[in-house]
């Protein structure tokens, strides 16, 4: 299993990942997810951004979530993510 996760953790991880689900809010140490569309307001969801721009974000987001690697496992903690429309 992905990080020790139940595959309904894991799919639920992949698809906030992935944008199709996102955290309507927190009850404790729970999130909450709910469709996309439903809580980030279409003005954000439809903002376009550069290749660049993309791989920019992405490696400082993985940078702050895990804390420090290597490139390699950088790239490994978004495995399988694309932006949307590739």
């Amino acid at each position: 299993s992905w990080w020790g996760w139940n595959p309904s953790k894991a799919a639920l991880v992949f698809l906030w990942r992935t944008g199709k689900l996102a955290v309507e809010k927190r009850e404790g140490f729970q999130k909450v997810y709910d469709l996309t569309e439903r809580v980030i307001p279409d003005v954000y969801r439809k903002l376009k951004y550069s290749e660049q721009e993309y791989i920019d974000w992405n490696c400082t987001t993985g940078i702050e979530n895990i804390g420090f690697g290597s490139h390699t496992e950088i790239a490994k903690y978004w495995e399988g993510v694309t932006p949307q429309g590739s």
